[in-house]
């Protein structure tokens, strides 16, 4: 239900776009392993301004960054979990190799207008249509039953459980900052990548 302004800067021409009323309505988290991630994030807009937004690119180019907002570099230290959901708790040993992750989490909003006697052509706050939908998407190193089987969990309409865990360096003193998301039941979509393999394949 929140509701943020998003406010930035172009900085070739010094001016100031503002994006009012922004309702987000999901991200998608990607990352390949020893690369950088990158988040994403979609929203919708009442409308987006130039002129007469209340705030000005001085004062927006002018902020100082709080004393209580630090950044901190992730570390290599990440795993990525899996298991069938019956079985025991997720630990070390059900670390699996993977090279890369995409998580998408998004919720449908459909934006609407109505005649409000002034500035009909923007939007009222969109509605929140259907369930909010989340997908995970790995490439692990390898086919390999042993490891991860995927074919008999597709097969067999397998519910399973995840962990994927990153995390960084201190932010003044205590314990390293961190993120982690936890999956307690998914189910197999598709499985890419099982063509017909030759000798130079790398079945992923």
């Amino acid at each position: 239900k929140s509701i943020w302004s998003l406010g930035y800067t172009i900085e070739d021409a010094a001016e100031l776009r503002v994006a009012r009323s922004v309702k987000f309505g999901g991200f998608t988290f990607q990352s390949d392993i020893n690369k950088v991630g990158v988040w994403t994030f979609n929203g919708l807009a009442d409308h987006i301004v130039s002129d007469g937004a209340t705030t000005s690119f001085a004062n927006l180019s002018g902020l100082a960054q709080a004393a209580n907002y630090k950044f901190a570099p992730l570390s290599n230290n990440f795993y990525f979990r899996l298991n069938e959901e019956s079985d025991a708790a997720l630990d070390s040993g059900d670390n699996k190799g993977i090279e890369s992750i995409t998580i998408n989490v998004n919720r449908t909003l459909t934006p609407e207008y109505e005649s409000r006697g002034v500035d009909s052509l923007y939007i009222v706050e969109p509605r929140e249509q259907g369930l909010i939908v989340g997908t995970m998407t790995v490439r692990f190193r390898e086919f390999n039953a042993t490891l991860q089987d995927l074919y008999t969990w597709s097969a067999g309409f397998t519910r399973l459980k995840a962990e994927m865990y990153h995390d960084g360096e201190q932010i003044g003193a205590g314990v390293n900052t961190s993120f982690k998301f936890q999956f307690p039941s998914m189910e197999i979509q598709s499985i890419a990548g099982s063509e017909i393999a030759n000798n130079n394949s790398l079945m992923k």
